[in-house]
């Protein structure tokens, strides 16, 4: 189960991702829909940790992350699982640009 709650983002001085709360449990389909610019990508980002986010608790399986993202180690392939975004910096994880 991915438990957030209170996520906030920026980049710089904007305040990208106010209050993010949302619930997944085991076996549920979710889809993230918005519009563009409403903050999709942002929020998977920080999900996973190649965004930072200031506020907020994430947890996976009942484990809180304690500001860090969720990135499995495990990943099938390298770079599996990293949202690319034109013009933000990635971080160097050893996978395909």
């Amino acid at each position: 189960m991915l438990v957030v709650k209170g996520l906030e983002a920026f980049y710089g001085r904007s305040h990208v991702l106010p209050d993010v709360a949302l619930e997944a449990h085991a076996g549920e389909l979710v889809a993230l829909l918005g519009r563009n610019g409403a903050g999709k990508t942002t929020l998977l980002s920080a999900l996973m940790g190649v965004v930072e986010h200031r506020a907020g608790m994430l947890a996976v399986g009942g484990a809180d992350l304690g500001g860090r993202g969720y990135a499995p180690a495990a990943a099938p392939r390298p770079g599996a699982g990293t949202v690319r975004r034109p013009g933000l910096r990635q971080p160097d994880r050893g996978g395909e640009p």
